[in-house]
């Protein structure tokens, strides 16, 4: 009798899933297309390792075995399959090597920022905050509507663009008040013009983004974020890691001697002991 081998001249393969003399044992794997007929040994599917192929590659490596690394720049999470990188916001290109052109931000910089050119020093690539010349500030305005945000004078033209009326104040000599919960207010009305990460005009401004939603006028989609977060950040839109993982997309495991939720918690175990990575708490062997 041979091993992997069945049939009165041992001339047929064990079936899939079979392994040994007579193929009498079942294959132990976890992620694997198969295992070896022989011996039983696991061939793991991409993005997977270990004995029973059942661990997620590292972080920065990929592929069959987990035995390729990762080329993704500036922060960018790589596919554990593929290798492919998911870029974070202000950057795009095969590797995440390049930041946005200017006047550019989001999600592979797809999004317009609507800051006056010429009155601009630059746009945030990451969220679309217009950054001011100086001597310049004023509102933000996207098809002629004001949507400024919190203590941050916008880029607009006009005579002399310093006749804004200081946050939380309204009205033609800027003495009425307004409480829009961190955002600024229309300066002839008073209605509330929100802040990045939260809606509710009529409400002032106590409204979250809906979820799947972040930035200003909750206008961006959050990211493919994975099973362990809790959704992404309405301001920025990064995603929110559930205790033991961390990660722009949260597929990272806590990395070795941290724990809770996205890994900011240092474990203090005793005697070289592990800690759980949700709880921070002894592991016995």
């Amino acid at each position: 009798m041979i091993l992997g081998f069945i049939g009165q001249f041992c001339e047929k393969n064990c079936s899939e899933g079979k392994y040994g003399f007579g193929c009498e044992h079942d294959c132990q794997c976890v992620h694997a297309s198969q295992c070896d007929p022989a011996n039983g040994k696991c061939i793991c599917n991409d993005g997977w390792h270990g004995l029973y192929c059942d661990k997620r590659c590292f972080p920065g490596t990929y592929g069959p075995g987990c035995l390729k690394k990762c080329d993704c720049k500036n922060d960018g999470v790589c596919d554990p399959e593929t290798g492919t990188c998911a870029c974070k916001p202000g950057f795009r290109g095969i590797k995440c090597e390049s930041s946005c052109p200017a006047m550019k931000f989001g999600l592979d910089c797809d999004q317009n920022c609507s800051c006056i050119q010429e009155n601009t020093a630059r746009c945030d690539a990451t969220n679309g905050t217009c950054i001011c010349k100086d001597q310049w500030k004023g509102i933000y305005k996207h098809d002629g509507v004001i949507i400024s945000v919190a203590d941050i004078f916008y880029c607009f033209t006009g005579d002399v663009c310093d006749t804004t009326c200081p946050l939380g104040f309204w009205g033609d000599d800027c003495d009425r008040t307004c409480d829009c919960n961190g955002g600024s207010c229309d300066q002839k009305l008073g209605s509330c013009n929100c802040p990045v990460g939260k809606t509710g005009v009529e409400v002032g401004c106590t409204k979250t983004c809906p979820k799947g939603t972040f930035g200003l006028s909750c206008a961006q989609k959050c990211p493919t974020c994975s099973e362990h977060s809790d959704g992404c950040d309405p301001a920025t839109g990064e995603c929110i890691c559930k205790d033991a993982y961390t990660g722009w997309l949260c597929t990272s495991p806590c990395p070795k001697d941290t724990f809770g939720a996205g890994c900011r918690g240092r474990c203090s175990c005793k005697n070289n002991a592990d800690c759980d990575p949700a709880t921070g708490q002894s592991v016995l062997d």
